[in-house]
This record gives structure tokens, C-alpha cells and sequence, in this order.
């Protein structure tokens, strides 16, 4: 094969070394998060083959971590490493390491077309003071400075200078994860001997506590009811540990815990309680417990779908469309009690409207019972002058889950 032929198989081309990109930008420092740097060499015996094929899942874009034997670190001519162990991260939103790289030819070359496995990652690649960065939309640019503030310039390859040294660094977001997390990135270059490699690492997300269960579903329930629940909080971390307390809790809602010892080992038993008197409009809440474990907290989630005291038909605002001045308009809201209540209205008033103060003669408001239900006309008064008309009627009740209900209102006066 000859060497056109090559290039066009690997679909780059390495550059003559004419002239080098600048290298006189300031670096730019790294975002303090946690790292790992690989060595720039390794023992050449710590090299091995790759066990296995790798496996990507078709909905999450990670690998298994069953697929790569992590202990057979591998290397190519331009990583002195190509996989990577990120370790264990507790509660943080970004596990981050470095791939250190150098260009191994005399030729200035080309990264290109790099791959990431999945948008949970992205990675900052910097050449000497130059900085670029390839990020979870799958876009590499390079970062300059202009008057003080960084740019992003959108660039199709990075320029590897004969010789040049650099660094890749990794990041995957791990917030919220527990287990094995695996990404990779694949990298095509300009360098006939390795037209194509691939980065792979991996981090454990782990967790100080455990809630079983983590999150609380109580399902459907009525304003009025009450419902009870309870969980269990350990640490796969301390065998013994304190809850000093826990931040304000949602409205209507209790809790009680004590420590049990079980094995040697500690488990919180907490019980709980939520409603009567739910606001609809919650829904539930979070629980935050305080620990003595280095300050850190436990947050367990409690969710309910509310059926409040009223049902009000047509709900929270009324449109009149249209409405002719010599004619005028009345629109009905009917209000419906949950159960057995005997629902009367105490005051109705109309603020909030944007006609003058004089104007508000055309408006009237009453009420009648209809069986359980109240029902509440609201009349735009012939005689309006032309304008939008818009305001808030407030329907004063004698309920106790609900003692005042606002609707909102518009319409156009033609």
C-alpha cells in the first residue's frame, strides 16, 4: 500500500512541521475538582491485552465494567496509559483525571473527530498554554482570552506540535450515582502508526447512608386523611453514628426515630406521619437529617397526589372572550365540597380590575346553592365601556381546608 493510499484509509493527514501554533496563551488553572494523574511512563511489563470486547449499553452510552479487565493497564505510542480508575466519590457532582499524551513523531499532527461515550461527560485538553475543550454537546473549541474574558472558538482539530507533550482531562458527572460508572472517549488522529484510540476510566459513586426505603410513595390521598410511613437509615461506612437532628419539615408532617443496634452495627428506625389538612398544592416534601459522620445529611423524599377539600369548576381563572357592551355577560364557577360538608359562601369581592374605580358599577357578583355545591355568577353589566377588562374574584368560605378560593378573570368589551 502506498502512502496516499494510507491517508485516505485513516481519512487524515499528517502536517509537515512548517510553522507551530502559538504556544505563548496563559494555561488556564484547573476547576480544583478531584483528580488523578497518570504517570508519564509506566513499567513496560504492566502492559497487557485487553480483556474482552467492550459492550456499550444502548441507553446509557457506558461501559460495563465487567467488559475491561482495569488491572492490564493498556498503552499506545501516544499514552503512556489509555485506561483509567478514577476511585470513589461521595455525594460529588464530578469525578475528574488526566491522560497524559506526547506526540511521538516529527511531524506536527492532528487530534480530531473525538467521541465521548455518553453526555454525562466532557474533557479539557491543554497543549501548552493553549486550552481546548470538548463538551457534552459532542463540540471541541479552543478557549482565548479577549479583554479578560474566555471565549469559546469552534475548531474542527487540535495542532500537536513534533514532540509536543499534553494532557486530556476526563470529567464525568457522578452526582447521585451508586456503583460502577464507566465512559469512554474515542480519539482519531493524524498519525499513520495510530490513526485511532480510545480512553476508557471509570469512578464509583458510594453514599455514607442508606434509606430503605430511599423515597416514600403515599400514593393518592384526601386533604383529610393521614397517612403513615417508615424507614430505615445505616451506613455502609460507620458500623455507629448519631442523627443530631433534621432541618424544619414539610406542613402537616411528623416524625419520630430511635437507633437500634443490630450486629454491632447502627440502624435508625424512622416512623412517620403526614396530614390531616394537606395543602394540595404540596404534595409532599423532603426529610434532611443531620449526622456527626463529617457533617453530612441523609435526605429521604415523601410524595403524595393530594385531592383538596374543594373542587371548583372551571378552576383558577374564567375567560368571558367577547363581550358586547350593550349586552353584557355572566359566567358561572361552581364549587363542589370532597365528603359530607355543608359549604356556604360568607363574602365575595372583586378586586384587581383595570377599569376606574368609577367603572366597577358594571360589575355584580352573588351566589345560590345548588345540592352540596355552591355556585357563583359573575356579570359584566351591560352598558361597559369598550376596553379589556380583567380582575379577581375571591369567593370567602366557611370551609376549614379551604376558606378563601381566587379566580382570576378577562374578557374583551366590544
Amino acid at each position: 500500500m502506498n502512502y496516499s493510499s494510507r491517508l485516505m484509509l485513516s481519512f487524515l493527514v499528517c502536517i509537515a512541521p512548517p510553522v507551530l501554533v502559538a504556544q505563548n496563551e496563559e494555561e488556564i488553572a484547573n476547576d480544583g475538582s478531584k483528580k488523578v494523574v497518570v504517570p508519564d511512563s509506566v513499567d513496560g511489563d504492566a502492559f497487557g491485552d485487553q480483556a474482552g470486547m467492550l459492550k456499550h449499553d444502548e441507553h446509557e452510552g457506558h461501559q460495563h465494567a465487567s467488559d475491561i479487565d482495569w488491572t492490564k493497564p493498556e498503552a499506545n505510542s501516544w499514552f503512556p496509559r489509555t485506561m483509567l480508575d478514577l476511585g470513589s466519590f461521595f455525594q460529588e457532582e464530578d469525578a475528574s483525571g488526566v491522560f497524559k499524551f506526547k506526540n511521538p513523531t516529527k511531524a506536527i499532527c492532528q487530534l480530531k473527530d473525538l467521541a465521548g461515550s455518553c453526555t454525562c461527560t466532557h474533557a479539557v485538553i491543554r497543549i501548552g498554554g493553549r486550552k481546548y475543550v470538548y463538551d457534552s454537546e459532542k463540540n471541541l473549541s479552543r478557549v482565548v482570552s479577549k479583554d479578560g474574558n474566555e471565549v469559546k472558538e469552534r475548531v474542527s482539530h487540535i495542532n500537536v506540535g513534533p514532540g509536543e507533550s499534553g494532557e486530556l482531562e476526563v470529567h464525568m458527572n457522578i452526582g447521585g450515582f451508586q456503583g460502577d460508572k464507566e465512559a469512554n472517549l474515542t480519539i482519531q488522529t493524524s498519525d499513520p502508526d495510530m490513526p485511532l484510540t480510545t480512553l476508557h476510566w471509570k469512578a464509583t459513586g458510594a453514599t455514607y447512608f442508606i434509606a430503605d426505603p430511599p423515597d416514600i410513595a403515599l400514593n393518592e390521598m384526601d386533604w383529610a386523611d393521614k397517612r403513615e410511613f417508615q424507614f430505615e437509615i445505616t451506613s455502609p461506612l460507620k458500623k455507629d453514628f448519631e442523627i443530631t437532628g433534621h432541618d424544619p419539615l414539610p406542613a402537616t408532617m411528623k416524625i419520630s426515630y430511635r437507633k437500634e443496634m443490630r450486629d454491632d452495627k447502627a440502624v435508625w428506625l424512622v416512623q412517620g406521619s403526614y396530614g390531616p389538612g394537606v395543602d394540595p398544592r404540596d404534595g409532599g416534601g423532603q426529610i434532611v437529617f443531620k449526622t456527626n459522620v463529617e457533617d453530612k445529611t441523609v435526605t429521604v423524599g415523601v410524595s403524595a397526589i393530594v385531592k383538596g377539600p374543594l373542587e371548583m369548576t372551571p378552576g383558577g381563572f374564567l375567560s368571558f372572550g367577547a363581550v358586547r357592551s350593550s349586552e353584557g355577560k355572566t359566567m358561572t364557577i361552581t364549587l363542589t365540597p370532597v365528603g359530607e360538608f355543608e359549604l356556604n359562601v360568607n363574602e365575595l369581592e372583586v378586586t384587581g380590575l383595570s377599569l376606574k374605580a368609577a367603572d366597577k358599577k358594571f360589575f355584580g357578583v352573588s351566589h345560590r346553592k345548588d345540592g352540596k355545591s355552591v355556585k357563583v355568577d359573575l356579570t359584566i353589566k351591560p352598558g361597559i365601556p369598550r376596553s379589556i377588562v380583567r380582575g379577581t374574584l375571591k369567593v370567602h368560605l366557611n370551609h376549614p381546608g379551604a376558606k378563601m378560593k381566587e379566580v382570576m378573570f378577562n374578557g374583551f368589551v366590544r
